[in-house]
């Protein structure tokens, strides 16, 4: 919480102050809440789950209360839900969410003015659903195996100029599934001169 210390002991009642100090600490299994409020931070994970049952969760409680700069998933079986995700509160140019990670889930978080890439993911086996991207340079970016993409809204791309390009979604890899997104709301005055 905004409000908490991280020599607390990270209960309901006495929560740590940064995401960060918690995701250096929990291991498989567990869920980190994070109560309502701005944290400029830049999360990096720091241990993974053991499978499906047992990963470690970020989760904004109550969904989307929580606004951060952004995560670095670079560990397995992580799940990322319920989160506002912005350039705005740090004031650099970097990605959203990125995921090198495998079996990672990254599940209903608004993304906004995100100056590169909303998502970009490499890890093998993610899980991409439920997200709404709203005025980024790149919407989502795979390029692991065996990924599904499914259920994300992507609207109104901004041409930043922090890369080549502006894209709504880019796919590669193999076994790939994109299923029941909804991209929109670009105008070419606002991508150019990018071919979206």
């Amino acid at each position: 919480a905004t409000d908490g210390s991280d020599s607390n002991n990270g209960s309901e009642q006495s929560p740590w102050l940064t995401i960060q100090h918690a995701a250096d600490i929990a291991v498989a299994g567990d869920i980190i809440y994070v109560k309502p409020g701005s944290y400029n931070e830049r999360i990096n994970s720091k241990n993974g789950g053991t499978s499906t049952d047992l990963r470690i969760s970020f989760k904004s409680l109550p969904k989307r209360t929580a606004i951060v700069s952004g995560f670095n998933l670079s560990h397995n079986y992580l799940r990322i839900e319920g989160f506002q995700i912005t350039n705005d509160l740090s004031g650099k140019t970097e990605d959203g969410i990125t995921n090198s990670g495998m079996n990672n889930e990254i599940i209903d978080n608004y993304l906004y003015n995100v100056k590169r890439t909303a998502i970009y993911s490499t890890g093998d086996y993610a899980f991409i659903a439920d997200n709404r991207i709203y005025k980024s340079q790149m919407g989502i970016v795979t390029s692991g195996n065996n990924w599904i993409v499914e259920k994300n809204e992507v609207e109104r791309m901004i041409m930043y100029g922090t890369m080549g390009d502006c894209d709504y979604a880019r796919f590669f890899g193999e076994n790939g599934m994109i299923r029941k997104n909804y991209f929109h709301g670009s105008t070419a005055a606002e991508t150019d001169p990018a071919h979206l």
